[in-house]
């Protein structure tokens, strides 16, 4: 079914579903099966989100002159990428452009105004050219930026696997991502850093911090998928009616992440409210029984656990099912930490004792305890839709959605209905 604009006759909740794209939903049944649902239109699922379907073909860097303000520093060659400076102070936008493979950067000064409307950006196969190197970000410097209606795709196996789509670097500015699809994204999306304004709406993110699609069966990054990298002064941190959608596997990390890796963060208002966040334990079942010995010529299953006698205090994780080998392969003994490997039609990947509860597709759904605490005027994360269940927290007696079901504060969480049940979660410990 193709839509322009989805109204299910939730007026009265202010949730983006009256500036949707025109387009087919992307997660139209991501809330099949459970007891309860929001009560709003959901990005991605009731209405779709990213680039307007009437967009079929794009401009493309180096084919099509760039918008004024715009120039090519870095020509991409091979799987080198392509770096575009945004002059200081000028107004550019982008509209319908494919800007695979290149990274946007604003070197100083009066800073410079960007806006990105339906375009696709997709995985970069090689580090960001520096200056964004180290940071591994798609767009950086200080630049006052607009990205609506985008597709982010991180496609396959090849890109560099650090990079986030934005990491404010340098002065205040101002943020607005709003009706933008994000899809197999490798790293991050959004790591505040600098001060200002953030609104970051009516997106879906489906799948982070993924080393390719859920059939490669490779463990990804560590996963914010939303959070503060960095120090600065924010007047104003919204992050309402998104969707966040998370089966596979990753290395650790909150989707949520409420506090700063640096210290002197303050914000005078955030909300983190009325989003639809879903990590359930669909794809990667496991249990904290004993993992089984190894058997030649044996089918798996992918989440089925085994050990072998000549690789002590690992776990081997099956992520992708088939029939093992007649023998045990030597790679059992060899592989280190995280190595994946073949046996027979199966793949395991190899994790120490202490890791392997991590093929939880995250470890809990929002963290303010960690690193820096913000000091935050005031805040709020309520009235979201959750499904903790594939995150420490929700494979507890009780399950939460909290870090060690605690929370600051200074951050009050109230009305979080669990998505398996239809009632809210118990309120965190407050610090």
């Amino acid at each position: 079914m193709t839509v322009s604009i989805i109204g299910l006759g939730y007026q009265a909740y202010a949730d983006g579903a009256s500036g949707a794209p025109s387009g087919t939903p992307q997660m139209p049944t991501l809330f099949s099966g459970y007891v309860a649902r929001p009560p709003w239109s959901v990005a991605g699922v009731d209405y779709p989100v990213g680039i307007n379907s009437s967009y079929v073909t794009f401009k493309v860097p180096g084919t099509d002159a760039l918008p004024t303000g715009a120039s090519v520093t870095n020509v991409a060659t091979g799987i080198a990428t392509g770096l575009i400076t945004l002059a200081a102070g000028s107004n550019t936008v982008f509209d319908g452009w494919n800007l695979s493979g290149y990274a946007f950067y604003s070197p100083g000064g009066p800073t410079p105004t960007a806006e990105f409307t339906n375009c696709t950006f997709g995985s970069l196969p090689s580090a960001p050219p520096a200056p964004l190197t180290t940071s591994g970000v798609l767009i950086g410097g200080p630049i006052n930026l607009t990205v609506k209606y985008c597709n982010w795709t991180g496609g396959g196996l090849n890109f560099y696997n650090n990079w986030s789509p934005y990491q404010q670097q340098g002065t205040t500015h101002s943020e607005v991502w709003q009706y933008n699809y994000f899809y197999l994204m490798p790293g991050d999306i959004i790591g505040n850093v600098g001060g200002g304004s953030v609104d970051f709406r009516f997106n879906a993110i489906n799948q982070l911090c993924c080393n390719g699609p859920k059939s490669a069966g490779v463990q990804g990054n560590h996963m914010n998928a939303f959070g503060f990298n960095g120090s600065g002064a924010y007047t104003s941190v919204v992050c309402n009616f998104n969707t966040f959608f998370q089966e596979q596997q990753c290395q650790g990390g909150e989707i949520i992440q409420l506090y700063s890796n640096n210290s002197g963060t303050s914000c005078t208002s955030l909300d983190c409210s009325y989003n639809s966040i879903v990590v359930p334990q669909a794809y990667y079942q496991w249990t904290m029984a004993s993992p089984a010995a190894r058997q030649n010529n044996f089918a798996y299953s992918a989440g089925d656990m085994v050990t072998v006698a000549d690789a002590s205090g690992y776990v081997f994780f099956c992520t992708v099912g088939g029939t093992s080998a007649s023998s045990e392969p030597a790679a059992y003994a060899s592989g280190t930490n995280n190595f994946a490997l073949a046996d027979g039609t199966c793949v395991f990947n190899k994790l120490q004792f202490g890791d392997y509860p991590r093929v939880l597709p995250a470890s809990y759904i929002v963290d303010s305890e960690g690193g820096f605490a913000l000091s935050v005027g005031g805040g709020a994360f309520s009235n979201n839709y959750i499904d903790c269940y594939g995150t420490f927290g929700g494979v507890q007696t009780t399950p939460y959605p909290y870090y060690n079901n605690q929370m600051r504060s200074a951050i009050p969480s109230s009305n979080n209905i669990n998505l398996n049940t239809g009632t809210a979660y118990a309120a965190p410990i407050y610090n």
